[in-house]
């Protein structure tokens, strides 16, 4: 019987890899020399990258965008939109139901002393910006920003802030002030603290659904400063619930990263506990109310999995991140896809296709399309790269489930 089912997993793995070599991305294409991109769509044809870059004989970097307004086939050339004395950094971007764009970075500002989260926004389909506003104001280094908008195109923050001590970083939070959002400027409320745990909190990722509640992830060192993992809080009816521990893995959890579709919330997270010299890409699927069943290892390659990425739109979740597998020297843009909330997924699929060295994924949905960016390097040539791949009629088939003493009793997001 054990030999027959083995047969049974050979011959589906060789059927799924025989049918995605068949489809395949398109050709990467060179949207811009830069790094570490990130993307998002308006839900139709539009699409937005932002990402570092260097303005002409400027040596320290700034924010640029590049558009696209038929899913990714042509970009717009790229536009600096930080413009600021020090460099900008770790750029994230998201799209509100009414078009808008909004942009939030890292920057140390005009003062050029510890680094604040800077916003601008563009209501003209990112040709014109406005002036970057600070809306975290600590009095320690603010930095790794992300970004989600809600139903009432409501613009929500999070960031890394050491305002406490650098050896007890915490995640703060901002929303926008309720109003008028219809001119670029917006106003923020103060940040506050949703993490509040004795460990390091880094690393932060949100989501907010349909319904207006706010879902955030970090990695926090209160577990262990040798084993951190994905800590998580949930904010509705204007209070955070208290941090939770929600992967409690044996080893090292890192890069979180949620998405929310069809009332499943998809958390998925570079882990080594079931190979301490390469981490696998592990995703949990939770209830509407947040509580996970066992992980799923959807990467289990050779390689280290590190960086992923999620998305997620209309039943179909899509998985990015960057895999050592082809050299350590050489990681590719690895992918997996399920288009039906998780219950199966295509085979491992790598989407970048190139010799050099690709890291730094992000990815969003349109079009039934899949769109993926990355920041490729080639010699001293940092360049932003775009592919797409068509998600209709992807074969797919079982994942493979973690070994649940990997992760102790399902957790339960708040």
């Amino acid at each position: 019987m054990k030999g027959s089912f083995s047969a049974v997993l050979m011959a589906l793995c060789i059927s799924l890899s025989a049918h995605s070599a068949e489809r395949r991305p398109t050709d990467a294409l060179e949207l811009a020399k830069g790094s570490r991109p990130a993307i998002a769509t308006d839900g139709s044809s539009r699409l937005y990258a932002v990402f570092e870059g260097c303005d002409g004989d400027k040596k320290v970097s700034d924010i640029f965008c590049s558009s696209s307004i038929d899913c990714g086939a042509t970009w717009s050339a790229r536009q600096n939109i930080s413009k600021m004395q020090s460099a900008s950094e770790r750029a994230a971007v998201a799209v509100e139901k009414s078009g808008a764009i909004d942009v939030v970075w890292s920057s140390n500002g005009a003062d050029l002393k510890s680094s604040d989260i800077f916003f601008v926004r563009s209501t003209d389909g990112a040709k014109t910006w406005s002036e970057p506003i600070n809306i975290s104001n600590t009095a320690g280094p603010s930095v790794e920003p992300a970004i989600a908008t809600g139903p009432d195109d409501s613009i929500h923050v999070v960031f890394t802030d050491t305002s406490t001590a650098d050896y007890n970083k915490d995640i703060l939070y901002v929303r926008s002030k309720d109003g008028d959002k219809q001119s670029s400027k917006i106003a923020f409320l103060s940040p506050v603290d949703i993490s509040n745990t004795p460990g390091a909190s880094t690393e932060p990722d949100l989501v907010v659904t349909p319904e207006g509640v706010v879902r955030a992830v970090w990695i926090d060192t209160t577990s262990g400063e040798t084993h951190p993992d994905v800590y998580s809080a949930r904010r509705e009816h204007d209070s955070w619930t208290e941090a939770v521990d929600v992967s409690r893995s044996a080893r090292v959890s890192t890069h979180p990263s949620l998405a929310y579709d069809k009332e499943r919330v998809f958390l998925t997270w570079s882990d080594n506990s079931r190979k301490e010299t390469a981490a696998d890409i592990w995703v949990d699927i939770g209830s509407r109310r947040g509580k996970f069943s066992k992980p799923i290892n959807i990467s289990d390659t050779p390689g280290w999995s590190n960086e992923p990425r999620a998305t997620a739109n209309n039943g179909q979740l899509v998985i990015v991140w960057t895999d050592t597998s082809t050299g350590t020297l050489t990681p590719s843009i690895y992918a997996r896809v399920t288009p039906d909330v998780g219950q199966d997924f295509t085979a491992v699929m790598n989407m970048s296709q190139r010799q050099g060295m690709s890291k730094h994924p992000s990815v969003t949905i349109t079009g039934g399309k899949m769109i993926v960016v990355w920041e490729e390097i080639v010699g001293d040539d940092s360049t932003i790269e775009v592919t797409t791949l068509k998600l209709k009629d992807l074969p797919t088939g079982p994942p493979l489930a973690v070994d649940p003493t990997l992760h102790g009793v399902s957790g339960n997001m708040h």
